[in-house]
């Protein structure tokens, strides 16, 4: 994984702190003494950086959507919803020393002289900043040369694949005509049998043109087994379609769409010893811990696992991915995966080393497909509520009907007439329910948003105690697939 803040110089490294500090608090705020001990800045700093701060979008024409409220104590972030603070990530990143120096590389003109004069700096700071670079892209084995980026073709062509996707330097400017012009058609070709996002048509753009600038030297030295993963006949068929001359390009390509979930399963085969045995074990030791899945489930299961496992090993795509996400929600809300999980990756990293720094990318892509195609309530106890409302049968089926469109947890609505402990009752009554050992929480009607965080709450309460609860009950020694 890769942080792109080390791009930015120190003033923009400061702002975008700043303001991603705000976004992410619950209050969208912060004290100034708060902000000077968790950004480490002083207080002079603080103000300096939201001068700069409030001046960057403002030049950026965002103020509608972003605006800096300060006041003696405390700074607050109003936002519209239109955009975040990535855009200014972007921008600092797009105009950063760094960026034009990598992108300076890429065109190969690079000059430690001419750069420096054309980027209005001197030679010891184009120099520093070149040394930097060198230090966080060595442990990739990406070295710099004189004119040239050189070592392993595969991680330089995903380093400048995320590079140039997160940054905003329009298409034409990076690629030269003739490289633009023939990932143009390609991709034209490409999708006259293949569909894409319009994220994910961007992207498929960059990676065709940086593909297309290295002729395909990403798959070289790449292990057997890997291009064995797709028919022949696929291979062949699309090198004719898409018009190209290098079977290496042919594989670049259906790599990206395999890894995609563009592929028809017909073109895949699932015969790597490798692959199948990380699957195998992950189903092992999932269905150890929980239940047996159905053969459906399993057989959806297999088919993700295939391809995160072959991402992991032979094609790591994303390992340059800046991930930053807050994991709090999906720990709340599926804390039967996200604690599975954190015990199979710390075991699965420690018996395969190789994969190790691969451990983030795994437990996300885990979590999603986990997520995605296990129901929970196949796998643990729902929390049962019961809703008794003053207005009758039809006000109680309103609320119920809304339950579902407000919380998104594994819930059973239980008949009040059943003998059925509820975990929670909803009601608006006071004291009636006070004698009962179920949590109890009254609202006023109609509900306010507030009911709805507190009930939200209250369940990811219970089902984090169900689910240490269950357990305990199974708690087992020894390797997950022991």
């Amino acid at each position: 994984m890769m942080n792109y803040e080390i791009f930015l110089n120190k003033e923009d490294q400061r702002s975008y702190s700043l303001l991603r500090h705000l976004e992410e608090s619950p209050t969208l705020s912060g004290t100034f003494i708060a902000l000077r001990e968790e950004l480490s800045m002083s207080n002079f700093l603080v103000k300096k950086t939201l001068e700069k701060l409030k001046a960057d979008i403002d030049n950026l024409k965002l103020s509608d959507s972003l605006t800096l409220v300060v006041s003696d104590v405390d700074v607050t972030l109003e936002i519209d919803g239109n955009y975040s603070s990535k855009l200014l990530l972007t921008k600092y990143l797009t105009e950063s020393l760094s960026f034009k120096l990598v992108l300076s590389y890429f065109r190969g003109n690079y000059s430690l002289t001419k750069f420096a004069e054309c980027n209005h700096v001197s030679t010891s700071v184009a120099y520093s900043t070149l040394q930097r670079l060198k230090k966080a892209l060595k442990e990739y084995q990406i070295y710099f040369s004189k004119r040239e980026i050189v070592g392993n073709q595969k991680a330089i062509s995903f380093f400048l694949y995320k590079l140039f996707t997160l940054s905003n330097q329009p298409i034409s400017e990076l690629y030269s005509v003739k490289v633009y012009n023939e990932a143009k058609r390609v991709l034209q070709s490409v999708e006259l049998n293949y569909t894409f996002t319009t994220y994910e048509r961007r992207n498929f753009f960059h990676y065709l043109a940086i593909m297309i600038n290295n002729e395909g030297r990403a798959v070289e030295g790449i292990d057997t087994r890997a291009l064995n993963t797709f028919s022949e006949e696929l291979i062949k068929k699309s090198q004719v379609a898409w018009a190209l001359a290098s079977k290496s390009l042919t594989y670049t390509i259906v790599f990206f769409l395999y890894l995609h979930g563009k592929l028809e399963k017909k073109y895949v085969i699932h015969e790597d010893p490798t692959i199948e045995s990380l699957t195998r074990v992950f189903i092992g030791s999932f269905e150890k811990a929980f239940n047996c899945l159905e053969e459906s489930t399993r057989n959806t299961l297999e088919e993700g696992l295939a391809i995160i496992h072959f991402n992991v090993i032979y094609f790591p795509i994303n390992m340059f991915d800046d991930f930053e996400m807050d994991l709090q929600f999906f720990k709340q809300t599926y804390p039967e995966f996200y604690f599975y999980l954190i015990e199979y990756i710390r075991w699965l990293t420690a018996k395969h080393k190789k994969i190790a720094k691969a451990n983030h990318c795994l437990f996300f892509n885990y979590l999603l497909l986990l997520i995605n195609h296990v129901p929970v309530h196949l796998i643990a106890e729902p929390a049962k509520v019961l809703i008794d409302f003053s207005y009758g049968k039809e006000y109680n089926q309103f609320i119920k009907k809304n339950l579902s469109v407000y919380v998104n947890l594994n819930v059973e609505i239980i008949d009040p007439l059943s003998d059925t402990l509820p975990d929670v009752v909803i009601t608006n009554l006071n004291n009636l329910y006070q004698e009962e050992k179920s949590k109890v929480m009254v609202w006023l009607d109609p509900p306010r948003s507030i009911d709805w965080v507190n009930l939200t709450q209250s369940l990811l309460t219970i089902q984090e105690e169900k689910y240490q609860q269950q357990k305990e009950s199974t708690k087992t020694s020894g390797d997950p697939i022991e």
